[in-house]
């Protein structure tokens, strides 16, 4: 029985290398061609310059630049809410002429408070 069963699987392993044979036979050469280059195309869809992977990538990029154009939108937008509340009013003038050039009106007097940290030093 076991001679019977080591037998079989002799047979069964000389059946797939007859099958692998098989493959490189010259009349069996058309299939191969075909699946290599189908495996080529397919190598070329995925990896290629203009693949699926390149078009994934373009996408997260195109999101990436899209959140960043939201922003500077968004950063624009405030800014010239600043700018028509400065040209239309005249407090946002007067308090932004008195941060930033330190112009006083008649008859007012600039008062700097000295803390106790900046005589020691």
């Amino acid at each position: 029985m076991a001679r019977k069963l080591r037998r079989a699987q002799r047979s069964n392993r000389r059946s797939k290398l007859e099958a692998i044979a098989d493959i490189f036979k010259p009349e069996n050469w058309r299939w191969s061609w075909i699946a290599g280059l189908l495996c080529f195309l397919l190598a070329v869809n995925l990896f290629g310059p203009k693949g699926i992977l390149h078009y994934v990538l373009l996408e997260q990029q195109s999101s990436h630049y899209q959140s960043d154009i939201d922003t500077i939108k968004r950063e624009s937008l405030a800014i010239q809410e600043k700018i028509d509340r400065i040209q239309h009013s005249k407090m946002e003038q007067e308090v932004l002429v008195r941060e930033k050039l330190g112009v006083l009106k008649k008859g007012e007097y600039r008062v700097d408070f000295v803390s106790a940290q900046d005589e020691t030093l």
